[in-house]
């Protein structure tokens, strides 16, 4: 059992607790990030949180792309909304995330930075 709380504990409530696309907590809030950010991993993704971009959850290619680039410590920083997919699956294809400093779109099953 992980304990969840504040932002990241709203937004995983957002998305549906433990039945919805994220599943259950895997380890517990880790804070001390850059911007004083807070993540927490999922089954199927992970929350990252600061007090000026919020809570949001990345998962599938569009968290393997980021994990990529450094995460929230590489050029695009922490992601500012959650993932807008063409087919309301957060893991499918035709995804794209903002964040920071960029996006993130999947095509296709390509992963592309913008």
């Amino acid at each position: 059992a992980h304990s969840t709380t504040g932002a990241v504990l709203n937004r995983w409530a957002y998305t549906g607790y433990q039945n919805g696309h994220l599943g259950y907590p895997t380890n517990e809030m880790i804070c001390g990030k850059r911007n004083n950010g807070c993540a927490q991993s999922f089954e199927n993704g992970a929350i990252h949180y600061t007090p000026t971009t919020g809570a949001h959850s990345t998962t599938g290619a569009v968290l393997n792309r980021w994990a990529y680039t450094g995460y929230q410590n590489g050029h695009l920083g922490y992601p500012i909304a959650e993932a807008v997919c063409g087919s309301g699956n957060p893991e499918g294809d035709d995804c794209e995330q903002d964040f920071e400093f960029g996006r993130i779109e999947i095509i296709a099953g390509a992963a592309y930075v913008r």
